[in-house]
C-alpha cells in the first residue's frame, strides 16, 4: 500500500506546486466523445469538465470509460465511472465530493480533491479520493493532453490517462488501466492509435487492447 499511497501523494504535491501558473478558466470546454475499435475489445470514453453556470466556482467533472468484447459477452463488460463536483478554490484546485462505479469495486461516495486545467492545447486532471464505504479505497483518476498546433486547424494529438483503485483495508489493488493515445486533430475531430492496459483485482490480471481510435469533441 505505502508506494502506492506516496505516488498519489507526488502527484498531487506535483499539481498543488503547478498551481501558481495553472488556473481553472470558465470557457467553453467541449464534451469529448471517444472509440477505440482494438484488437480484442471495442472501448467508449466520454469526459464531461463543465462549471455548474457562468463564473461559478462549482465544477462538475464526468469521466465514464465502458470497454466490451465484439462477441458482446456481458461477463467481459467493464465499466468506470468517476463522477464528481468540485469547488474551484484557488486556479483549479480545491475539495470534491461525487460518486465512482467499476466492476471490482461497485458503487462508491467518495471525496477528495481536485485540479483541473484546460488551455487549447494543454489538458490536465488529476483527482484523488478516499472511499466512504467499507473497504476504504483510495482511487485516483489522472489525464494529461498535449495539442500542439501543426498548421491552421491541425494539431498533433497526444495523451496519457490513468485510474488506480486499492482496498487500504485488505492491502490489494482492486481495479487499475492505463491508456495512451497518438494522433491528429482537425477542427474537433481527432484520429489515430491507441493502447489500453486494464488491470483488474488482487492478482492484477491484465487485459491488453490495441487499434485505432476516433475522437468527436461536442460543444
Amino acid at each position: 500500500m505505502k508506494p502506492i499511497f506516496a505516488s498519489l501523494l507526488l502527484i498531487f504535491s506535483c499539481s498543488v506546486t503547478a498551481q501558481d501558473t495553472l488556473s481553472h478558466p470558465n470557457h467553453i470546454i467541449p464534451v469529448a466523445a471517444e472509440i477505440l475499435i482494438g484488437n480484442k475489445r471495442f472501448a467508449l470514453q466520454t469526459v464531461v469538465i463543465k462549471p455548474l453556470s457562468f463564473r461559478s466556482k462549482f465544477n462538475f467533472l464526468s469521466v465514464v470509460q465502458t470497454v466490451n468484447e465484439y462477441k458482446n459477452n456481458t461477463k467481459d463488460f467493464d465499466l468506470v465511472n468517476v463522477t464528481h463536483v468540485d469547488y474551484n478554490l484557488y486556479r483549479g484546485f480545491g475539495p470534491s465530493v461525487g460518486i465512482n462505479t467499476n466492476n471490482e469495486v461497485g458503487f462508491t461516495p467518495n471525496v477528495g480533491l481536485n485540479y483541473v486545467y484546460t488551455r487549447p492545447m494543454i489538458t490536465f486532471i488529476i483527482n484523488p479520493d478516499i472511499v466512504l464505504t467499507s473497504g476504504h479505497n483510495i482511487e485516483g483518476i489522472s489525464i494529461i493532453e498535449y495539442k500542439p498546433r501543426i498548421k491552421n486547424k491541425l494539431s498533433l494529438y497526444t495523451r496519457v490517462q490513468a485510474f488506480y483503485s486499492y482496498n487500504i483495508d485488505e492491502s490489494f489493488h482492486d481495479r487499475s488501466f492505463f491508456t495512451v493515445r497518438l494522433g491528429l486533430t482537425y477542427s474537433r475531430l481527432t484520429f489515430g492509435a491507441g493502447a489500453n492496459f486494464d488491470w483488474y483485482g488482487p492478482d492484477k490480471l491484465l487485459k491488453e487492447n490495441f487499434g485505432p481510435h476516433l475522437m468527436y469533441l461536442f460543444l
